[in-house]
């Protein structure tokens, strides 16, 4: 398990967040982060459905950080072993159990040149149980979430974008996750770098490696992103679509210099995934509705933002 990597110093950006679309159907996203430049401080969010949304701030002198606990802050506490806090009218209370590993999906090459952010997931599935409270109504709550970490000084990406899928229609134990960024500002940027990885029942794919980054790319529409992999034997093909309007919030981040960024975040999002093996000629689909991600960048899109910066 890792820490958090906070130097004590600015810039510096840092967030923890558990993210899943649980076993009665609700779709939840809390996010935990350590910002120290223009506005120093720990955050909270959670989003909840998503029509219940909540955010607060403590200033950072205030916080404790490390390995255990990542986060303590106010009431607001991350371990290992659980997630506990409150935003707006939103408070969470769940245990962390069971989990799966999961890849660094950014290659060590691009985090020692320190072109964005560096993203590693804790788990890519850790089984959740607890109590979500809204408007003072407890909540049982169960299912499985990605437990995400990212962290950085500063950001040269102008638009990026990360999907997530724990179990797919009639594949249940399937996961994918996939990262994207674009280098550069929203008027001049490099094509987007992409990774991805995918784990099936005996077998997985991890395309990860730098050397990787040339033979899988990505390509953004509107709300639209999809990427093609090309390996010596197995071509992975993926389209993932940000869903219903209604399922998705926008959230606006703002980096340790002060510079906006705007984030459309969803738990239903759409993604297919098709595998071509040419060693054995078959080829694999798979779809799921309930998929985590989202597509961000520099440059604001429309409507109305629920998650303000913070703070």
């Amino acid at each position: 398990m890792t820490a958090t990597r906070y130097p004590g110093h600015a810039p510096w950006d840092e967030a923890w967040f558990l993210e899943g679309t649980l076993d009665d159907g609700l779709g939840v996203w809390l996010r935990y982060t350590v910002s120290d430049g223009v506005h120093p401080h720990v955050g909270v969010w959670a989003a909840v459905g998503p029509e219940h949304t909540g955010h607060r701030t403590v200033p950072l002198g205030d916080a404790r950080w490390g390995d255990d606990p990542k986060i303590a802050a106010a009431d607001a506490v991350l371990t290992e072993r659980l997630a506990r806090g409150s935003a707006g009218r939103i408070a969470w209370d769940l245990t962390l159990g069971a989990r799966r590993a999961a890849p660094s999906l950014v290659p060590a090459v691009l985090d020692r040149l320190g072109v964005g952010r560096t993203y590693a997931p804790e788990a890519s599935a850790v089984d959740v149980q607890g109590t979500l409270t809204i408007d003072g109504a407890v909540r049982p709550v169960q299912g499985r979430m990605v437990f995400g970490h990212l962290w950085g000084a500063r950001s040269r990406v102008a638009r990026w974008g990360w999907c997530h899928a724990i179990g797919f229609e009639d594949a249940p134990e399937v996961i994918f996750q996939a990262l994207a960024a674009e280098l550069g500002t929203p008027e001049r940027h490099l094509p987007a770098l992409t990774t991805l990885h995918l784990q099936m029942p005996g077998a997985a794919w991890d395309r990860t490696r730098p050397h990787q980054l040339i033979t899988t790319r990505s390509r953004f529409d509107a709300d639209r992103w999809s990427m093609v992999s090309r390996g010596r034997a197995v071509t992975i093909r993926a389209t993932f679509d940000l869903g219903p309007p209604e399922r998705r919030v926008l959230a606006a981040y703002v980096d340790p210099e002060g510079v906006p960024s705007w984030c459309r975040n969803t738990t239903f999002g759409v993604l297919t995934v098709d595998v071509l093996d040419r060693r054995s000629g078959t080829r694999t689909h798979l779809r799921t509705a309930r998929a985590l991600g989202e597509i961000a960048g520099r440059v604001r899109p429309d409507g109305d933002v629920v998650l303000p910066p913070s703070p």
